[in-house]
């Protein structure tokens, strides 16, 4: 669905993309990956991380483009599917991102989730390759948007 139809059906709204908070966006996308790495917690809580940096970056490309996702049911599932239209996300990945989500649905409201090592290792590599491609589309296509140094800062654990 095109984001104008989204709009249209109010899970988007209008926003003027604003440099501040892009960049706290991209810094989001980074906390939340360095959380997925944190081999210190449990697999599923790694798992949500990998998905939350996902989502973000579906975030941050909505604001790019000057639309806000708008909080309502199944606002996460369109979230995720808008990454085929903002940044040319292929389905099959999309689809894979959307398997991410039922995952962290079932382990957060069902409490019946089991995460192999190679699940969690692949969750975890598929988000840094979204955020990474985020990073060069937004380089490409909206330069000066967002300074580069932000992807490169240390991240703040406060």
């Amino acid at each position: 669905m095109k984001l104008h139809e989204l709009e249209e059906r109010r899970y988007l709204e209008r926003l003027k993309p604003s440099r501040d908070d892009l960049a706290n966006l991209v810094r989001a996308i980074r906390r939340r990956l360095l959380d997925a790495e944190n081999t210190t917690v449990t697999k599923e809580n790694r798992l949500q991380q990998a998905y939350q940096a996902v989502l973000q970056v579906a975030i941050a490309a909505l604001h790019v483009r000057g639309y806000r996702l708008r909080s309502k049911p199944a606002h996460h599932v369109v979230g995720l599917e808008t990454l085929a239209e903002t940044m040319g996300v292929p389905q099959q990945l999309v689809d894979y991102f959307q398997t991410l989500r039922k995952r962290r649905h079932h382990a957060i409201y069902d409490a019946m989730i089991s995460i192999s090592e190679i699940d969690l290792e692949t969750a975890i590599g598929e988000a840094k390759r979204l955020a990474e491609r985020f990073r060069h589309w937004l380089a490409e296509e909206h330069p000066g948007l967002v300074d580069d140094s932000v992807w490169d800062e240390p991240v703040k654990l406060d």
